[in-house]
């Protein structure tokens, strides 16, 4: 009897269990996550070029805002008509350019609720970008498809 006590407790446990399981899978809030663009009108910024060594990942564009202070770093995705500014030999630490582009965020939207969270991500679709040696690149390209990008890193302290 004592057996048969233990295996119906031992299956009641398996069971709830089971059914806690099966109504987290049912009732988690199911999301989905993306980026998009912020605006379908470009958006121009000042970056500074710092070149960080020990890690040839490490983006080399840095923002700058409205006060001269240097920020997050900028992760460029560029149309393939125009060179990749964090790949340019002729620019070097401290030099600032301007790039003109299509700014992206990430959003999570919940499916169940219509709840949406956003936060920037500092990628921007790169159109044009010049630097002060009077270089200016310009791409006729929108089309989000047509960008490329490489696999970079915030490494500013």
């Amino acid at each position: 009897m004592n057996i048969i006590k233990r295996l119906f407790y031992f299956v009641l446990v398996v069971v709830f269990f089971a059914a806690a399981a099966f109504a987290i899978w049912l009732f988690v809030p199911f999301t989905i996550s993306e980026y998009v663009r912020v605006s379908e009108m470009p958006r121009q910024i000042r970056a500074q070029y710092i070149d960080i060594q020990g890690d040839p990942l490490c983006t080399k564009l840095y923002l700058i805002d409205e006060s001269g202070q240097v920020g997050h770093g900028i992760f460029p995705r560029v149309a393939n008509d125009i060179p990749d500014p964090n790949k340019m030999p002729s620019l070097q630490n401290g030099d600032q350019i301007t790039l003109e582009g299509y700014f992206y965020e990430w959003k999570k939207t919940n499916k169940i609720t219509g709840n949406i969270i956003t936060k920037p991500v500092y990628q921007i679709d790169v159109i044009s970008w010049s630097d002060s040696y009077a270089n200016h690149y310009k791409s006729a390209e929108r089309n989000p498809d047509k960008f490329s990008a490489e696999n970079y890193t915030d490494c500013h302290p």
